[in-house]
C-alpha cells in the first residue's frame, strides 16, 4: 500500500470532518549515512534485578565513518543491558566520537533500543563463542540514536535523528551498527 493509501486508511478512522481525518503529512524517509565498529571489553554482570539480568559492557576502542565525517570511538563508552526472561535485551549506550579533523571535534552519542528474536538465537548471541555463528538477519537489533556536539562544524547532529540496525559478533567482542538519518 502506498503512503497516500496508508494515510487515507488511518485518516478514515478519525471522526469525519475533523482535522485529523483530512490532514496529509509528509512521510519521513531514511538515508544511510553512518556506520561504526566498536571493540568491547568483557561483560560485567551486575546481577539479576526485578526487571531482569543487568549487564555492563564498556567500549575499548572503535571507528566510525559517515557521509559527513569519520573518526574513532573514544575508549570508555558503555553499553548498559537488561536481558529479559525471554532473552530479549534492552540496551542503552553512551559513548563519545572523536573526528579525524586536524582540530578534532567530539560528538556524544546516546542510543536506546532492543535486540529481539527467537530464544535459541538470542542464547547464542549471549555466548561469545557462538555469537559469530548467528546471522544479523536472524534477529532484530534496532536502536534510536541521538548525537550532540558543541563544535559548530557538527552542530547539525544536535537536531538530527538516526535509526540503526546493529549486529553482535562475540569472539571478537565487536558491535557493528549502521544508521539512517531522518534529517540533517
Amino acid at each position: 500500500m502506498s503512503d497516500d493509501g496508508t494515510q487515507s486508511q488511518l485518516n478514515s478512522r478519525f471522526n469525519q470532518g475533523s482535522t485529523a481525518s483530512s490532514a496529509v503529512l509528509p512521510t519521513p524517509s531514511l538515508k544511510l549515512d553512518f556506520r561504526m565498529s566498536v571493540k568491547l571489553n568483557p561483560l560485567i554482570s551486575v546481577g539479576k534485578t526485578v526487571w531482569g539480568q543487568r549487564n555492563w559492557i564498556s567500549f575499548s576502542s572503535g571507528e566510525w565513518s559517515a557521509l559527513w565525517g569519520r573518526g574513532t570511538v573514544v575508549q570508555g563508552g558503555q553499553d548498559n543491558q537488561l536481558v529479559t526472561e525471554e532473552l530479549s535485551t534492552f540496551l542503552e549506550t553512551n559513548y563519545l566520537l572523536k573526528t579525524d579533523d586536524t582540530d578534532p571535534a567530539y560528538i556524544t552519542v546516546k542510543t536506546t533500543g532492543w535486540r529481539t528474536g527467537d530464544k535459541e538465537t538470542l542464547q547464542k548471541l549471549l555466548d561469545p563463542q557462538l555469537a559469530n555463528e548467528v546471522s544479523p538477519h536472524d534477529y532484530k537489533f534496532r536502536l534510536y540514536v541521538r548525537m550532540e556536539s558543541g563544535d559548530a562544524r557538527y552542530s547539525f547532529v544536535n537536531t538530527s535523528m538516526w535509526i540503526a540496525s546493529a549486529a553482535r559478533y562475540g569472539s571478537e567482542g565487536k558491535l557493528f551498527a549502521q544508521s539512517q538519518s531522518l534529517w540533517y
